[in-house]
């Protein structure tokens, strides 16, 4: 089984650019199977064998000025597959920044992903090294093919308040096993069709508006079935907001491992109370938002 996880042993600049900057990785924690060079294209984990692989990546940035930082992970040069972002200084927070994404995905023999930043600061700012968890990138095969990636084609409008909201897919970039359907019920997916461990993850981009310092945006997975609304929840990000209509967009992701019975079924949740009174979307970006994710994980 396919399997690397790579660090970079010194700082990285990146430039203040709206572009995604790959990152490099100069040094390897351990590996199988030739997936990543520490000498030749070292921003690049190259799939040798077709497959689903499980991708991650990791960032601790230097703190300055308010502005937002975000990650990345980019497949074959062009299209981003998951992101996340943060404010660098929340609630007058002094620490470093710092930043995580994990997705999977169906990659052919010859693809490449790499982990790609960008940031909103005037000036250059560092992607920090330390001690081999910034910055890291991994990637590992799936042990099955028991796999889902879903998506939606159209921007999704999420009242503000508490009440969480259940997003709708209707593309199916791939799904296995049959747990999704575009037709009917689109929110849903019953993992419980193959019961077992589950690695799973969603991912989305709120758009860009006008918010109040803290206010938020929240993205969860949902174990539906229970009888008080919240307490099928086992995974989110929250966003604090920081700022007005001049930041970027906000990427968000939520990632769980969780034991399957026949009768579970997943949903991913949001909620924002940014706009009091409005509205937030929720864009459609196929690549990465929404996206909800999922591979059965059995023994070796």
């Amino acid at each position: 089984m396919p399997y690397v996880r790579a660090y970079h042993d010194t700082s990285q600049a990146v430039e203040a650019s709206s572009l995604w900057s790959a990152l490099s990785f100069n040094s390897e924690a351990f590996s199988s199977g030739g997936l990543h060079s520490t000498a030749t294209n070292n921003s690049r984990i190259t799939f040798a064998s077709s497959g689903y692989y499980i991708v991650s990546a990791g960032t601790e940035w230097s703190l300055s000025a308010d502005s937002y930082r975000h990650l990345g992970i980019r497949k074959n040069g062009s299209s981003v597959i998951v992101a996340s972002g943060r404010w660098t200084n929340p609630t007058g927070s002094t620490a470093n920044p710092s930043l995580t994404v994990t997705t999977m995905d169906l990659f052919d023999s010859g693809d490449y992903v790499e982990a790609v930043v960008r940031h909103e600061a005037a000036t250059s700012q560092f992607v920090l090294y330390s001690s081999k968890y910034s910055p890291f990138f991994a990637a590992v095969q799936a042990p099955t093919t028991k796999a889902i990636r879903l998506t939606h084609s159209a921007a999704q409008t999420i009242s503000t308040g508490n009440s969480y909201t259940g997003l709708n897919f209707d593309t199916e970039i791939f799904d296995t096993i049959g747990a999704h359907s575009t037709a009917a019920a689109t929110s849903e997916i019953n993992l419980g069709l193959s019961t077992g461990i589950w690695l799973m993850g969603a991912s989305c981009e709120w758009q860009r508006a006008a918010i109040t310092t803290g206010t938020y945006m929240h993205l969860a997975l949902r174990e539906e079935g229970f009888a008080i609304a919240d307490d099928g929840l086992f995974a989110g990000e929250v966003h604090v907001g920081q700022q007005g209509a001049g930041q970027n967009t906000l990427f968000m992701t939520a990632q769980s491992g969780e034991a399957m019975a026949s009768t579970f079924m997943m949903t991913v949740r949001a909620r924002q109370n940014a706009t009091p009174g409005s509205t937030l979307d929720i864009l459609a970006t196929l690549s990465y938002s929404p996206i909800f994710w999922a591979v059965k994980m059995e023994p070796l």
